[in-house]
């Protein structure tokens, strides 16, 4: 009896020790963040042991500490053995501090390199110019901008507004004329003949929504 319960102590013990080694034999560094704009970034790894190779590696991260691969990661499959690694976080929030870590893991075990932290760039609205009103009639016209800077973070609706006062915004009569930066046109339609509008063209992201300039026209009789 007593030779079968030392026996029983020995293999755990064996085992034990194997796991041990096993676990131990995994060793991942977090490396630097570099590229930080409004809602991306770059972060680097090193594996430093791999054992017999692992299987899945990358980063995980949060907008709290002790991120887990449980929750938001990157990750590469495939079997490496030690080496530096890039990671490219991707929707991530304007101005918004991240807690970092890089990860590997083979056979349902997983190790961890030290948590890093970093804040994205905010973002600003977009910049844009409005483009001349030409092609005028009655009941329409056309114009446009040009939006010469997304702010940082894309561009997801743009085109022009119009009211008969000053200062028109998106709430007043607009066309939607697509989304990102560069040059756009515009069609107004379903105006009054004989009247004078106030124009300008807008770009709305995330955040905010910006104008160009104004520029005022009157239809034609």
């Amino acid at each position: 009896m007593k030779n079968s319960r030392l026996s029983t102590y020995l293999l755990l013990s064996i085992l034990f020790l194997l796991q041990t080694c096993e676990m131990n034999d995994l060793k991942v560094e977090t490396g630097e963040v570099s590229d930080i704009l409004p809602t991306t970034a770059r972060i680097t790894g090193y594996i430093l042991s791999a054992g017999d190779g692992i299987k899945k590696y990358g980063h995980c991260y949060a907008k709290n500490p002790d991120p887990q691969i449980s929750g938001t990661k990157t990750e590469f499959a495939m079997t490496i053995g030690s080496g530096r690694y890039t990671s490219f976080l991707q929707d991530l929030e304007p101005g918004t501090k991240y807690y970092v870590k890089s990860y590997i893991n083979r056979d349902n075990i997983t190790e961890y390199g030290a948590e890093i932290n970093f804040t994205t760039s905010s973002a600003d609205k977009p910049e844009l110019i409005t483009t001349a009103v030409s092609e005028i009639s009655q009941n329409g016209a056309v114009s446009g901008g040009t939006i010469t800077s997304d702010g940082g973070i894309p561009v997801i609706a743009r085109g022009v507004c119009w009211n008969v006062s000053s200062d028109p915004v998106i709430t007043d009569s607009r066309t939607i004329d697509g989304s990102g930066t560069g040059a756009f046109s515009s069609i107004l339609t379903g105006l009054t003949p004989n009247t004078t509008y106030h124009l300008r063209a807008y770009a709305t992201n995330g955040a905010g929504t910006s104008y160009g300039n104004e520029l005022i026209f009157i239809t034609a009789q």
